[in-house]
Order: C-alpha cells, then sequence, then structure tokens
C-alpha cells in the first residue's frame, strides 16, 4: 500500500519485489494527507498514474478503495491486461 510521499517515491522498487502482486493507493486519504492536497487534487491523480505506471513496468497490479461498492483496479484481466 503506497500512503507516504516516501512509498511514492519508491514505488517503482515496491512494484518490482518478487511476489508483490498488487500496489493499493492509502486507502481512506492517507496518500493526499502526506501529499498536503484535497483528495481530488490534480496531485493525487499524478499519484495514481506513478503508480500505474510502476506496476505496468512490472506483473503487480494497481488498486484503489473509492467506497465501499468501488475498487479501482488497473493492469487486470478484468480490464484486458
Amino acid at each position: 500500500m503506497i500512503e507516504t510521499l516516501e512509498g511514492l517515491k519508491n514505488v517503482d522498487e515496491i512494484a518490482a519485489v518478487p511476489g508483490v502482486g498488487a500496489i493499493f493507493l492509502g486507502a481512506g486519504g492517507d496518500l493526499h494527507q502526506y501529499l498536503g492536497v484535497p483528495q481530488d487534487s490534480p496531485e493525487v491523480e499524478q499519484a495514481r498514474q506513478t503508480i500505474l505506471a510502476a506496476c505496468k513496468a512490472t506483473t503487480s497490479r494497481a488498486a484503489s478503495l473509492r467506497s465501499p461498492s468501488q475498487t479501482w483496479i488497473k493492469g487486470s484481466k478484468k480490464d484486458g491486461r
């Protein structure tokens, strides 16, 4: 789970660790708090894209809990990868 700026800075290395199957964007808004921006800010979207790029470069998947009924999952069979 990427919850902090440090985690975001190291996401490429984290995603490349053998056995890591998925990377979650910090649930509950932890990442936006560490970034010091609102949850719907462009910086949070850029963080999502950074996580997604790291996962696409490896065999890891990217996911984020958006609400109790939604989960954002990229790079999985669900979205064609």
